[in-house]
């Protein structure tokens, strides 16, 4: 039985690679400062620096001081724009994996419509005559009458409602603009709880600007900070808050693939 998409499993391993560099990144810099004030206290044994791996022009101190002070500010940013891209490419990986599964989109959009088909054509005369009596101008003060004979079609295990007959083009709309170069990170919430059918009102955050916020919100609200930064906007962002944004977008990782595995990926063709 699969346990994980194969997506997953590589967004699993880059989150950790951003959590892995962000302790690296906290750990050195520290000691940076240490050693920049033993220099400059003439403290013994601080006299020089370790030479860089890559840059090669001569050290200057009062820039590297300057870099050192806002370094937690500029790699929360890298984090969370990071983390985020991640998480997009995750998305559109999972549903081309997905779309393999089902023996590619051709065949998934035939089945789906082959089903649909013999459906609409195993309506049986009861059914039909039930049916009929939907198939008027709504009437409010009937609408006790509607509500029986809706309950009572919907017992039957082959009745399609009129807007559940859109489900072939469903597909086929779905998973042609995930694919497309049309496809937005806005689109991803409606994608999950439209598409796949996964609630996303879910509050899960600890931060005090997220507590009260549900995943979608908190989605959002992640896609919108991750948008202003790349377009320059000075963002108020603590290194505490990208945290509490990784941590949320692993358990919303985690939800949707597991929600993915137990609903989605399940054979339904067959050849």
């Amino acid at each position: 039985m699969l346990d994980q998409t194969n997506a997953y499993k590589i967004l699993k391993s880059e989150q950790q690679k951003i959590l892995d560099f962000s302790k690296l990144v906290c750990y050195p810099v520290p000691n940076l400062k240490k050693s920049i004030k033993g220099f400059k206290e003439k403290v013994p044994n601080y006299e020089t620096f370790v030479k860089p791996d890559y840059f090669i022009e001569p050290l200057i101190v009062d820039r590297i001081t300057g870099l050192a002070k806002h370094y937690k500010d500029n790699l929360s940013k890298y984090i969370l724009i990071s983390s985020f891209s991640f998480f997009e490419a995750y998305f559109r990986d999972v549903v081309a994996e997905l779309i393999e599964f089902h023996g590619g989109l051709e065949n998934l959009i035939k089945h789906v419509q082959g089903r649909q088909e013999t459906l609409l054509n195993s309506y049986s005369k009861d059914m039909l005559k039930k049916k009929s009596k939907l198939q008027t101008n709504f009437q409010k003060v009937k609408w006790q009458k509607y509500k029986r004979i809706i309950k009572d079609l919907e017992k039957d295990k082959d009745y399609r409602h009129p807007s559940e007959l859109f489900s072939a083009f469903g597909v086929k709309s779905f998973f042609e603009t995930v694919s497309s170069n049309s496809f937005k990170s806005i689109m991803i919430p409606d994608f999950i709880e439209i598409g796949f059918g996964l609630d996303l009102s879910e509050k899960v955050n600890k931060h005090t600007d997220l507590i009260d916020k549900t995943l979608r919100e908190t989605f959002d609200i992640m896609r919108d900070t991750r948008n202003g930064i790349g377009h320059g906007k000075a963002n108020t962002l603590t290194f505490e808050k990208v945290m509490e944004f990784i941590r949320f977008i692993r358990y919303l990782s985690v939800k949707l693939d597991n929600h993915l595995m137990k609903y989605h990926f399940v054979i339904q063709r067959y050849n």
